[in-house]
């Protein structure tokens, strides 16, 4: 897994955050509600989502529901048909 620091991923300024965080009861509210980030693009934007964690942290067949979960959220024009 490829970690970097919560000052590196704000500096980055992603146009979309995608979370998987199944510890905290509403990480998406959360990250939207974190002062640190309030300049981030996606934070601005509410371009926050959560991806179902039973499907993107275990390395079996339903992380392509995951990778369809993705597509979804960060192009859903291209994929807005997708099943």
């Amino acid at each position: 897994a490829v970690k970097i620091s919560e000052e590196a991923a704000i500096l980055s300024n992603p146009d979309v955050i995608l979370t998987n965080v199944n510890y905290m009861p509403h990480p998406v509210d959360d990250i939207l509600k974190m002062n640190t980030w309030k300049e981030v693009k996606a934070v601005k934007n509410k371009a926050v989502y959560y991806i179902d964690n039973g499907r993107s942290s275990l390395p079996n067949q339903h992380i392509v529901g995951a990778m369809k979960e993705m597509a979804k959220v960060v192009y859903p024009d291209v994929f807005k048909n997708l099943e």
